[in-house]
């Protein structure tokens, strides 16, 4: 390869991370939400009782499960 085309080939691929950072980074501001979510009812039902804790923590795991396959 000359360097010419080895350039090129590393600007495009500079190019693709950007557009792909691009495009990522909504998805990775809503997960963080919903993990931040997730953590904030654990904190407030947690002072509730254990067995509150444990149904909020099976209700997010099938909502977690729902959302991961569609």
């Amino acid at each position: 390869m000359n360097p010419a085309s080895s350039s090129l080939a590393a600007d495009s691929a500079r190019s693709e991370l950007r557009v792909l950072a691009r495009l990522a980074l909504p998805i990775a501001v809503a997960q963080a939400g919903l993990v931040a979510m997730s953590l904030v009812d654990v904190a407030i039902v947690g002072r509730v009782s254990v067995n509150e804790l444990a149904a909020c923590a099976m209700g997010r795991t099938i909502v977690h499960m729902a959302n991961a396959v569609g």
